[in-house]
């Protein structure tokens, strides 16, 4: 009797773990996705009330580009967990100019900003700053901080 209560809380106990990291897990994926999602939705709002017009327009279909690439990744590491239940991202380290990245999550963000009237600043180097590093991966962070 003693083993068999033991067996059964031991398996309490890993059930318990599971459910949390599962719950952990979904709660991050939540805040992952959140980020590029409300920036789409808000320029495809801007462009279908006709706030975006005439030269502006190549820009925000640029950001919408980007910010459904980056679900669509989002999407890709979904599924590869699913498939392959690994406890981790993969990581894509090839050279990234840091510089154009930090410029491209302030597009995204200054037009957020704009909309809830919080005063948005950008201060960077004019030059490019090289780093072998996962862009994706880093743009998530920035996006978490931002």
């Amino acid at each position: 009797m003693a083993e068999l209560a033991a067996a059964l809380n031991s398996l309490d106990s890993a059930l318990a773990h599971s459910e949390n990291r599962q719950r952990d897990f979904l709660m991050s994926v939540s805040h992952e996705i959140r980020p590029p999602l409300t920036a789409a939705r808000g320029y495809a709002e801007a462009l279908a009330d006709e706030v975006i017009t005439g030269d502006e327009v190549p820009e925000a279909g640029h950001i919408l580009r980007s910010e459904i690439r980056r679900l669509e990744r989002f999407v890709g590491d979904l599924l590869a967990l699913a498939r392959l239940e690994a406890d981790d991202f993969r990581l894509d380290n090839t050279e990234v100019d840091l510089n154009a990245l930090v410029a491209e999550a302030a597009t995204a963000w200054s037009a957020r900003c704009a909309r809830h009237d919080v005063d948005f600043r950008l201060e960077r180097p004019r030059h490019p700053l090289p780093v072998t590093t996962d862009g994706f991966r880093v743009r998530q962070l920035i996006d978490g901080l931002a």
